[in-house]
């Protein structure tokens, strides 16, 4: 693989070896639930293709990519990519019968998984690395503010929707789906701003963009063969 892209810390200290545990293990958590989940409407031969595209450009990037602030900066957007369209696999395990969510209700469907588990964990985690001080081995992160400037705005304006239809309709937050899109959304943000932040990076390196890669050809091969290779997109 090629050399870290950023300052190598040299003794990190303990709590940030673990928290850098903790965050790949949040990261491996969202890449195994799109492995394992099997899309209902199926993936078909466009939607493969495309996982076949960023999972091969991910890993060839991260083997061969070079050391410069250009590649930090491409190669942490390309992963986060890769992140997003992973969890927008990640279907299943649904959690909500092990956090005794009704079955029935606003909050029967809601789509907390395995997927959501991991990306609170890699948060959690990245905002330890940062509150422990190191932070500043890291390069800026790309495209943070925009994730979560656009985080802020769907999560206002879904508020703003079903404040204004409820009373005008009588529609429920679960008719309008609003809190499945609330809990997507923060997933997402949750799961985007540490690999943003943390790919290429001491202690974290060019690894998110290598099992995502794989997870993403995985999750290709895997939904064209419980699908029968349907066409279409």
């Amino acid at each position: 693989m090629a050399t870290d892209i950023s300052t190598t810390i040299s003794r990190p200290r303990h709590g940030a070896l673990k928290a850098a545990y903790g965050l790949h293990l949040g990261l491996l958590l969202v890449a195994v639930a799109a492995v394992i989940s099997r899309q209902p409407a199926g993936l078909g031969v466009r939607g493969a293709a495309t996982l076949v595209v960023v999972g091969a450009a991910l890993l060839v990037w991260a083997f061969a990519g070079r050391d410069s602030a250009g590649a930090n900066a491409g190669l942490r957007v390309a992963t986060a990519l890769g992140a997003a369209l992973l969890l927008g696999l990640a279907h299943t395990p649904r959690l909500g019968p092990y956090l005794h969510l009704p079955a029935e209700g606003p909050y029967g469907h809601l789509p907390i998984t395995l997927g959501t588990v991991g990306a609170v964990l890699a948060l959690g985690c990245w905002l330890v690395i940062l509150a422990g001080g190191a932070g500043k081995h890291f390069r800026p992160a790309p495209l943070t503010r925009a994730v979560l400037l656009g985080a802020l705005l769907v999560v206002a304006l879904s508020v703003l929707y079903y404040l204004v239809l409820r009373p005008l309709y009588g529609v429920s937050a679960e008719d309008l789906g609003t809190w499945p899109l609330l809990v997507r959304t923060l997933q997402m943000a949750a799961l985007l701003i540490p690999v943003l932040g943390a790919t290429g990076g001491p202690l974290v390196k060019r690894w998110p963009a290598v099992y995502f890669g794989v997870a993403l050809l995985l999750a290709a091969g895997t939904g064209l063969l419980l699908h029968g290779g349907g066409g279409g997109s």
